[in-house]
């Protein structure tokens, strides 16, 4: 309705750039697009696990996990993670 003020919805999340992105993605339906679907499913994981040189989990840990992995493979990889995220 003409005049009705809304709550700013996004005002949390401003310039927050992971947040954005799992906003989209929580509200984004799996059959529209396949890169959303689990990397162990779309890369045959539970058949390769052996051949991977390094498996995460993005969820809860995420930041955890990209340290892990920085510390695993070390060389450039701690720093452009941490100016990524």
């Amino acid at each position: 309705k003409k005049g009705k003020k809304y709550p700013q919805l996004t005002e949390d999340i401003d310039d927050k750039d992971k947040q954005w992105f799992a906003a989209y993605v929580d509200v984004l339906p799996l059959k529209w697009n396949v890169h959303f679907v689990p990397q162990a499913i779309a890369c045959d994981l539970y058949r390769k696990l052996d051949t991977y040189d390094f498996v995460g989990k993005m969820g809860t840990d995420f930041m955890f996990e990209l340290d892990r992995m920085a510390t695993q493979f070390g060389g450039q990889l701690p720093e452009v993670l941490n100016n990524s995220f």
